[in-house]
């Protein structure tokens, strides 16, 4: 089966800072999972969400799941360390927030590319309202929808160094993609044996 044609018809979002709902996700029967290092992750608990993700990626269990790590911003403290920690661990994509522009989307590449990870495919967010009015359609990459503003870019092989032209968003989905909220609870602060 074609990785980037698979079904998405349930995405399930796990904040990383609990380890008992990354073991529930497991048991679930949902398309994807993806790993939050991101909003549902306190300050404090970065560092330690990272770590138990990778460490629950890494043990596996997940079965025919979709595996996508949503990443913090590439300009918060924590960003490159994300795409770094998880380039290598066998993820089926890197997922990054809030791009806002054509420069957002090359600089999400060139990261995961000096990571290690130039054979994965990216997701991106489009999560504000400049950048729903400045998606485009892509020139050197193959794109496909998971979900309604939650493009699918793919570089191709040759093509993983060069510049996008642009990505597009169709018109059909903006609405979506402007209504489109995560629903979660906020880690609590760490806490032993919890």
């Amino acid at each position: 089966m074609n990785p980037f044609l698979r079904p998405r018809r349930s995405m399930l979002y796990v904040p990383g800072c609990f380890p008992r709902f990354l073991n529930k996700a497991r048991t679930l029967k949902v398309d994807s999972v993806i790993f939050d290092l991101g909003d549902s992750v306190l300050v404090e608990n970065k560092v330690l969400s990272r770590t138990q993700v990778v460490e629950a990626i890494l043990s596996g269990g997940y079965g025919r799941r979709e595996l996508v790590v949503r990443v913090n911003d590439l300009d918060s403290p924590w960003g490159h360390d994300d795409v770094k920690a998880v380039a290598k661990i066998g993820v089926d994509a890197v997922l990054f927030p809030n791009i806002e522009s054509r420069q957002d989307v090359l600089d999400a590449l060139a990261s995961l590319d000096a990571a290690g990870g130039a054979h994965l495919p990216i997701m991106v967010m489009i999560e504000s309202p400049i950048a729903v009015l400045r998606a485009e359609a892509p020139d050197s990459a193959a794109v496909t929808t998971a979900t309604p503003g939650l493009p699918w870019i793919r570089a191709q092989a040759s093509a993983a160094n060069t510049a996008l032209a642009s990505w597009r968003v169709s018109t059909t989905r903006m609405p979506r993609a402007l209504a489109a909220a995560r629903i979660g609870d906020t880690c609590p602060p760490h806490r032993v044996n919890s």
